[in-house]
């Protein structure tokens, strides 16, 4: 149009001019025209055309946002999803330990318990056996205490006996024809004598068993 414009005469060139170098004039600003409008045109279609694929890819674009957004709100929702499986595991984990040492503990109190039971139980089972044992050997040390003074009187017993048969042995040589009812009465009141001792004897070991 400019173009148009620069090449149309003014009023008074245009009188001087013939029509038919209006019409070439005229015809060479309609050709400089439709050039021009043909390659607005070209570049309008090239706009269009590139419109178009700046809309596809936009569209792309948007799509493959779309698809990245669905993936990170479901990469989100796993990863919520594993924390949340993290925690509940440490939770848990912690409960299992917690009462693992609870349980261990109970353990180590219930075996310390035992334990001092046991040795209580063994430590009165000792002194009991130490005391039977102490009371058993008192009691086989007085009946060997008896015994040893009871043979010690048997063997008093017998060293008067031989002494009182040498004795009345001598006495019978030398008084062979008197005094026989005296021997008897001599030797009876010595076996009595004897049997008193054993009584005696027997009567205290029968006290210290009881």
């Amino acid at each position: 149009a400019s173009a148009f414009r620069q090449a149309s005469p003014s009023p008074a060139l245009g009188a001087a001019l013939s029509p038919s170098r209006n019409r070439e004039v005229l015809r060479q600003s309609l050709q400089e025209t439709q050039r021009r409008c043909q390659s607005l045109n070209s570049d309008m279609v090239q706009q269009a055309t590139n419109h178009e694929e700046l809309v596809e890819a936009l569209a792309a674009v948007k799509d493959a946002n779309k698809r990245l957004v669905e993936q990170i709100r479901f990469q989100s929702d796993e990863v919520e999803t594993l924390t949340q499986q993290r925690v509940t595991d440490e939770e848990r984990f912690e409960h299992s330990k917690r009462r693992h040492l609870a349980d261990q503990e109970s353990c180590h109190r219930s075996a310390q318990r035992r334990l001092a039971a046991a040795r209580d139980v063994a430590g009165r089972r000792h002194s009991t056996a130490r005391q039977q044992l102490g009371d058993r050997l008192r009691h086989v040390r007085t009946r060997a205490d008896i015994y040893s003074q009871d043979a010690m009187l048997l063997h008093e017993d017998q060293f008067l006996i031989r002494r009182d048969a040498v004795s009345l042995q001598s006495e019978i040589e030398a008084q062979m024809g008197a005094g026989i009812g005296q021997i008897l009465a001599r030797c009876q009141r010595a076996a009595e004598a004897r049997q008193a001792k054993r009584d005696t004897a027997q009567e205290a070991v029968r006290r210290l068993e009881l």
